[in-house]
């Protein structure tokens, strides 16, 4: 792919050291990477609103039992300590 390295020149007294920091490779893979950390966080924060989504409808029915709505609350309680 690309081979293009990045150096970082250090200046100490009378001399300049090189040193390499990173391929261009080393970059795509992190950003790859990150992209992917992303969309999986942007799945499971779906799937959560999925069941918050849910839960509004249940609970809004005149029907739903008082256990029901503790079960649920419990739940909720337990996702934003997590």
């Amino acid at each position: 792919m690309y081979s293009t390295i990045i150096y970082v020149l250090n200046f100490n007294s009378n001399s300049i050291n090189f040193k390499q920091l990173l391929t261009m490779e080393d970059l795509l893979d992190y950003n790859r990477f990150r992209i992917e950390a992303m969309q999986s966080e942007i799945c499971d924060l779906k799937a959560l609103l999925n069941t918050l989504e849910t839960y509004c409808f249940e609970l809004a029915d005149v029907n739903c039992p008082a256990e029901y709505k503790r079960i649920v609350k419990q739940e909720i309680y337990n996702l934003k300590t997590n």
